[in-house]
């Protein structure tokens, strides 16, 4: 069940984008053939006055067809009035094209603000709540519960500003931790690895979340949605400069199991908003077939001052579209071989 609800929360969260698109394209008066939810063979359909509504065999994912971004798309029945993609201007083509990431980030917002809303707003405590193994605080004996009270003889306060960002400017050279267990107080000395995006020991901290106001819940939530965006750029580019391995990607199925291990409640709301951030952001990546190829391929025909013949826009895409199911395949084949011990780490 708890699987299902996670599908139906990201199919969720791709509807939303589509509707970006179908939204925009309504707005500047361009058709819509078929806005699809689901992937596959079609199981429901409903025709309204202008699209074709479809529900597919398969829940996750979705797409809107919208009239003329393909050459070979049959013409909009004249009686509707409705115009063509490429008959749009660039900035109007501009805007159905990231319409459906900024909704992504809209929704987000709103998912944010409503977590801050109901649980009040997280603050990190100095106490451990997990040690990855094999890392340098569990070489050291670190254990779940210790409070760290000092690093390098400063008094912790903030837990990022006192211990993640003091361990991080460390460089790898030892720190020096005083922590507190069980009412004794203990020295312990560590060398912090490189991982990802800086140095660490290996450790995560506790939560407890202090009441706020609605204002301050929608400015958190406008907040955090910023910060999920520079995080998902920043493993966009760790992932290009291969400081990030492949091994550390996670696909649908993957998403899927993580999302469906949380409870229902406020934490799963907020994975659920970063997943759309992360969709929202990539989409705009400028690879061939993504929004983001689109409006490169848009930039190029502003440069050019013409767009590029139809055929090489086609095979431009076709071969994104090769390396993206290519990618998409080894994904899903990770996360399937990862699945075991994933659920291990989840329990």
């Amino acid at each position: 069940m708890s699987s299902l609800i996670a599908l139906l929360g990201i199919n969720f969260i791709i509807v939303i984008h589509e509707l970006g698109h179908f939204w925009a394209a309504r707005y500047l008066g361009v058709g819509v053939h078929e806005f699809a939810v689901g992937m596959g063979p079609v199981i429901a359909k409903r025709r309204g006055r202008r699209t074709l509504y479809t529900f597919r065999l398969f829940p996750i994912g979705g797409f809107v067809r919208v009239a003329g971004m393909d050459d070979s798309d049959e013409p909009m029945d004249a009686s509707v009035n409705e115009g063509l993609f490429y008959n749009q201007t660039r900035w109007g083509r501009a805007l159905i094209l990231v319409a459906g990431s900024v909704m992504n980030l809209v929704l987000a917002f709103v998912l944010f603000s409503l977590v801050y809303g109901v649980s009040g707003k997280p603050v990190l405590q100095p106490v451990v709540a997990a040690v990855s193994s094999g890392m340098p605080a569990d070489t050291i004996g670190m254990q779940t519960g210790d409070r760290i009270l000092e690093v390098d003889g400063m008094a912790v306060t903030d837990v990022r500003l006192d211990i993640i960002e003091r361990i991080q400017a460390s460089n790898g050279q030892q720190v020096l931790l005083t922590i507190q267990r069980s009412g004794l107080v203990k020295l312990l000395s560590t060398q912090p690895v490189e991982s990802g995006d800086g140095y660490k020991i290996g450790v995560s901290f506790g939560v407890d979340y202090e009441p706020t106001t609605p204002i301050r819940a929608v400015v958190d939530g406008a907040r955090m949605t910023g910060s999920s965006i520079l995080t998902t750029l920043t493993t966009i580019q760790l992932l290009i400069a291969q400081t990030v391995q492949f091994s550390d990607l996670m696909g649908p199925v993957g998403i899927v199991q993580v999302v469906g291990s949380q409870e229902l409640g406020t934490q799963l709301v907020a994975i659920l908003a970063m997943i759309s951030v992360a969709l929202g952001v990539f989409n705009l990546f400028p690879f061939p077939v993504l929004d983001g190829g689109h409006l490169l391929l848009l930039g190029i025909e502003a440069v050019r001052n013409k767009r590029l013949s139809a055929i090489w826009e086609r095979r431009i895409n076709q071969a994104g579209m090769a390396v993206l199911l290519v990618v998409m395949l080894m994904v899903l084949f990770q996360d399937i071989s990862q699945w075991s011990m994933r659920a291990d780490q989840l329990r």
